[in-house]
C-alpha cells in the first residue's frame, strides 16, 4: 500500500529496494529477539 506510490517516482525503484532490504532486516532482528526472549 505505502510501496505502489514509490515506484512512480524516478528515484522509486532505489528507494523501494532500500524499503525491502530494511523491511527484510527488521524482520529478522524481530524473530531474533522473539526467539531470544522465548528461550
Amino acid at each position: 500500500m505505502v510501496r505502489l506510490p514509490l515506484y512512480v517516482t524516478s528515484c522509486g525503484r532505489e528507494f523501494s529496494l532500500l524499503y525491502t532490504i530494511s523491511a527484510i532486516i527488521v524482520l529478522l532482528l524481530s524473530v531474533e529477539l522473539f526467539l531470544f526472549f522465548n528461550t
